[in-house]
């Protein structure tokens, strides 16, 4: 199989999981608003120098990752412990999704990914 084939299925399935997983926090009581599923290389090098984020690359060069504003009765939550509960149902959807709130060296609560081993 070649590369671009695999990537589009992952795309796919990381698409799923995001609908799933909006599904879940409007089912809750929550509202979102969605943000960035796309960034340049240059936005993210500009976002690394910036310190807003700890690395040069991203998941989100591929379609892969994607920020997600979380709110309860009007309030924006980005505290680890208001969003646990919604970073480990994305985690339980599969393995390879990893929420930024889980992260030992920096946290991005907002972060939702999809980490395919091996295809990038």
């Amino acid at each position: 199989m070649n590369h671009a084939y695999m990537l589009g299925r992952e795309q796919e399935k990381f698409s799923r999981h995001v609908l799933l997983l909006l599904i879940n926090i409007d089912a809750d009581g929550y509202t979102f608003r969605l943000g960035e599923t796309y960034r340049s290389p240059a936005d993210q090098i500009a976002r690394f120098h910036s310190g807003a984020s700890q690395s040069p690359s991203s998941l989100h060069f591929y379609k892969l990752a994607i920020d997600l504003f979380i709110f309860k009765d009007g309030k924006y939550l980005k505290e680890k412990k208001d969003l646990q509960e919604i970073g480990d149902y994305w985690e339980s959807l599969d393995e390879i999704n990893k929420w930024g709130g889980n992260w030992n060296n920096f946290l991005d609560t907002d972060h939702f990914q999809r980490t395919v081993p091996g295809l990038l």
